[in-house]
């Protein structure tokens, strides 16, 4: 009766002792990231790493090691980046789709640091990569970005082609996330071309796909859903929209997008005539793209 009494506060002992697990580990980061809690999500990705190779899991030591590098992305860390993806992964086929990410990580850094023709190269290799790991998630990424590039050469027909197939393989997927990124550039190929009216229901879609939970696409969907209500003469109802997209992105610590929705929120203060507003936003603005070295904005 003792031994039996002790087998079962032993086993009892055992289901009290949480054991994480690596995949939940892993979502749980992504939806850090994907809500724009950048600090947070990066903790998680380091406790992530910890894990993983405490248990000498390669595989997600790798995994959580690129999701760190997208998030720094998103904090305009890009050559933090690099400095992390200077080893590849195994030659193995269980990192197959992994070093395809790693590929479309670097090509993102290089493409955030201006170095088009390098970036292109990258993009292009992950892209082949992923096609054979059959990785559709990172075609996805892949495909969402080579659209923008494509839009801002001008190459808008191109463009179309490649965003199109990326909604569909984000649709196969049923990825509300991915999809809301394409949507977001299909509206902006339409926003490019001065078509604000057509871009109008692409960023709608989006940021319904998206939804305060996605809060980093969901405030980028609704910041260019501004710049078309504003260059539609609905000034006032811009204004509150990027005023929220300003709020929502220094919450989240997303530098990239906080300087583009202060960029924009200037810009509207400058089409109502508040000039001291606007030069507040658009110093705040100067200030950010200036420290990631994005002169293009």
């Amino acid at each position: 009766m003792r031994f039996l009494l002790a087998a079962i506060l032993f086993l009892y002992g055992c289901g009290l002792t949480r054991v994480e697990r690596l995949d939940a580990l892993f979502d749980a980061s992504s939806d850090d990231l994907h809500a724009g809690e950048l600090a947070k999500a990066q903790l998680a990705a380091e406790h992530g790493i910890a894990v993983a190779t405490s248990r000498r899991d390669l595989v997600y030591q790798w995994k959580f090691r690129l999701l760190r590098c997208d998030i720094l992305l998103f904090s305009g860390r890009a050559e933090e980046v690099l400095n992390q993806l200077r080893h590849d992964p195994p030659a193995a086929p269980e990192f197959a789709a992994l070093s395809a990410r790693k590929m479309t990580l670097a090509a993102r850094a290089n493409s955030l640091l201006g170095r088009v023709d390098e970036a292109d190269a990258q993009f292009s290799a992950g892209h082949k990569a992923a096609e054979a790991a059959k990785a559709d998630d990172v075609l996805v990424d892949i495909e969402t970005i080579q659209g923008l590039l494509l839009m801002r050469r001008q190459h808008y027909s191109e463009a179309e082609v490649v965003l199109r197939t990326a909604l569909a393989r984000a649709r196969a997927l049923h990825s509300a996330y991915s999809e809301a990124g394409v949507q977001i550039n299909l509206g902006w190929s339409r926003q490019l071309r001065l078509h604000y009216d057509e871009a109008i229901p692409y960023f709608e879609k989006a940021a319904a796909l998206a939804g305060p939970r996605s809060r980093t696409l969901y405030s980028l969907a609704r910041n260019n859903l501004a710049i078309c209500y504003s260059q539609l003469g609905e000034d006032d109802r811009a204004l509150q929209i990027h005023l929220q997209s300003v709020a929502q992105n220094e919450r989240s610590g997303a530098k990239y997008y906080l300087q583009l929705s202060l960029g924009e929120t200037g810009r509207t203060y400058i089409v109502k005539r508040d000039l001291k507003a606007a030069i507040r936003y658009l110093r705040a603005a100067l200030t950010l793209a200036s420290e990631a070295n994005i002169t293009r904005d």
